[in-house]
C-alpha cells in the first residue's frame, strides 16, 4: 500500500502533481465550506481520473499529528491487493434511516468485500437504525468503520462528499475486496459520570421525552447550569451515557437537536426506555489517557505497523481539548509508529464494529481507530 498526505490550505489546485501514483482511493476530511469542493474535486478528478474520492465535513481536519482548521486534508491511497467500491444512497427523513442502511448495504457485492468505509450527514440521519439496516443486509465478517460528519468552523451544515460536491441527506460507503487486507479497529471515551443516576421513562427511538417522569428538556436545562445559554454545544461537553456498555462502563450519547414544544432532546443514536443514564464530563488527562487506551488495543489487534490509521473522534472532544486537540493526536503516533499515515476527522458520531465480533455500533464523543495494512 502506498500513501500520499497533502494538506491543502489557501491554494486548492496546485499540488496534486506531488502524488506520485495513480490512486485509487483519495480521501477528504474538509474543515472549509462546501462551495470550494467543487473546484477541488475538479481538479483532482482530472489529475486521477481512476481514483475514487470520499470523505465528509468536519471542524477539524486530522492531518498527520495535528488537526486543522479551515483547511482540507487529502490523503491519497494506492492498494496493491485490494479493490475499491463506493456507494451511495439519499434518504429525505431520519425515519428512513434503517431502510437507506439496508438498500446501502445490498449495492455492494457480497464476495471478497472486507470492509465498508462509511461516511454519513451528521445531523439528519439516526445512525443506530441506519447501522441495523447495514448490518441487516450485510454477511458477517465485514467490519464497518467511519462516522457521521460534523460541522464546518462558522456554519450548522454537515456534508459528505458525492459525485463532485457535498450533500446533505446522504450517507456514502466505500467497499474495500481483499483477501491480504488487514483492518483493526479499536475505541475508547475517557468520559466520567456525575451526578444521580436517571431513569428513561419516555422515549422513541433517537428522541427522549422523559427523565423519572419528568420533561427531558427542562431538567437537562437545571443540570447545566452556567452552561445553559447555548444548549445544543454545552450539551456536547455534557454527554449522556447509557450504564454498563462494554469495558468503558458507559455507552455515550451526544445531543444534536431540541425540540421546544415537545421538551424533548433529540440524540444521534437511539435512547432506550428503562435504560439508566447519567450525564457524563470529561478533563483533558482523560480524554488523552482514552486516545493512548484505543491506540494500544488497535496495535495489539494489527500484526505489525498500520501503513494508514484513520482516526475519528467526537466534536465534544474537540470543544474540551481546545487548541491542545493536537496532543490527542500525537499520543496515538507515539504508540503505533511514525511510519503510519494518520487522517481523520471530529464528528457527530463514530463507527466500529467491536474488536469482540458483532454487528457495527455507533459510539458518541468517543476516539475510534481503524488501522490498515496490506499483507
Amino acid at each position: 500500500m502506498l500513501v500520499k498526505q497533502i494538506l491543502l490550505k489557501d491554494s486548492l489546485a496546485k499540488r496534486f502533481d506531488k502524488i506520485p501514483f495513480e490512486a485509487d482511493l483519495i480521501l477528504l476530511f474538509v474543515s472549509r465550506k462546501s462551495e470550494d469542493l467543487s473546484f477541488l474535486i475538479s481538479r483532482l478528478r482530472d489529475a486521477q481520473p481512476d481514483a475514487i474520492i470520499a470523505g465528509c465535513s468536519t471542524p477539524g481536519a486530522v492531518h498527520r499529528v495535528r488537526v486543522y482548521d479551515r483547511t482540507i486534508a487529502l490523503t491519497a491511497i494506492k492498494f496493491e491487493k485490494t479493490k475499491v467500491v463506493k456507494k451511495a444512497v439519499h434518504f429525505s427523513d431520519i425515519k428512513q434511516s434503517f431502510e437507506a442502511g439496508k438498500t446501502l448495504a445490498s449495492e455492494f457485492k457480497p464476495k471478497g468485500l472486507r470492509h465498508l468505509l462509511v461516511f454519513s450527514d451528521g445531523l439528519n440521519a439516526n445512525a443506530d437504525e441506519f447501522l441495523r439496516g447495514l448490518s441487516y443486509k450485510l454477511e458477517g465478517g465485514v467490519s464497518i468503520t467511519g462516522g457521521l460528519a460534523g460541522d464546518v468552523h462558522d456554519s450548522n451544515e454537515t456534508f459528505v462528499i458525492n459525485q463532485n460536491a457535498g450533500v446533505k441527506n446522504t450517507i456514502t460507503a466505500v467497499g474495500l475486496y481483499s483477501k491480504n487486507l488487514q483492518v483493526c479497529c479499536s475505541t475508547s471515551h475517557g468520559w466520567r459520570p456525575f451526578g444521580k443516576n436517571r431513569i428513561v421513562t419516555k422515549a422513541e427511538d433517537n428522541i427522549l421525552y422523559e427523565l423519572d417522569g419528568e420533561p427531558a428538556l427542562p431538567l437537562i436545562r437545571s443540570f447545566l447550569g452556567k452552561h445553559v445559554d447555548n444548549l445544543l454545544e454545552s450539551a456536547l461537553q455534557f454527554p449522556i451515557g447509557i450504564e454498563k456498555y462494554e469495558d468503558d462502563s458507559f455507552l455515550v450519547r451526544s445531543i444534536i437537536g431540541i425540540d421546544e414544544g415537545k421538551d424533548s432532546l433529540i440524540f444521534a443514536g437511539n435512547i432506550p426506555e428503562g435504560s439508566v443514564v447519567r450525564l457524563l464530563k470529561a478533563r483533558f488527562d482523560d480524554l488523552v489517557d482514552s486516545a493512548k487506551k484505543s491506540a494500544r488495543r488497535s496495535k495489539e489487534l494489527s500484526k505489525g505497523k498500520p501503513d494508514l490509521a484513520l482516526v475519528v473522534s467526537g466534536v465534544g472532544r474537540r470543544m474540551v481539548l481546545k487548541q491542545m486537540a493536537d496532543v490527542e493526536i500525537e499520543t496515538i503516533e507515539k504508540v503505533i509508529g511514525s511510519k503510519s499515515a494518520i487522517t481523520g476527522f471530529y464528528g457527530y458520531g463514530e463507527f466500529m464494529t467491536s474488536y469482540r465480533g458483532g454487528p457495527s455500533q455507533l459510539y458518541n464523543q468517543s476516539l475510534t481507530i481503524t488501522t490498515f495494512k496490506e499483507n
